[in-house]
């Protein structure tokens, strides 16, 4: 899932809560058998806690952020993939 946010039309979409139901509801369609795999989008470190907590019957697979010469700090997002088997896929790295 898309990190759900676009801050200033519609800041309600970047909750914990709005997080935790987009992912139960794409584990369900992983248990169906309908995915093979699920991930995430430019989660940070407490995005990702927060799919955790409700990650019963699978992990996000991969953490797609962009990164690259001018990105900001994503040490720590990359230390908390790590932390649980989550593969950090970058884009972007040429800033284009």
């Amino acid at each position: 899932t898309h990190f759900p946010a676009d801050w200033k039309v519609s800041p309600d979409r970047a909750t914990r809560d709005r997080r935790q139901e987009e992912w139960m509801a794409l584990q369900a369609i992983y248990a169906s058998g309908q995915a093979r795999s699920i991930g995430i989008s430019h989660y940070c470190p407490q995005h990702i806690d927060d799919v955790l907590e409700v990650s019963h019957i699978v992990t996000p697979s991969l953490n797609q952020v962009e990164y690259h010469v001018g990105s900001g700090d994503v040490d720590g997002v990359m230390e908390k993939c790590k932390q649980h088997n989550i593969t950090f896929m970058s884009f972007s790295p040429l800033c284009g």
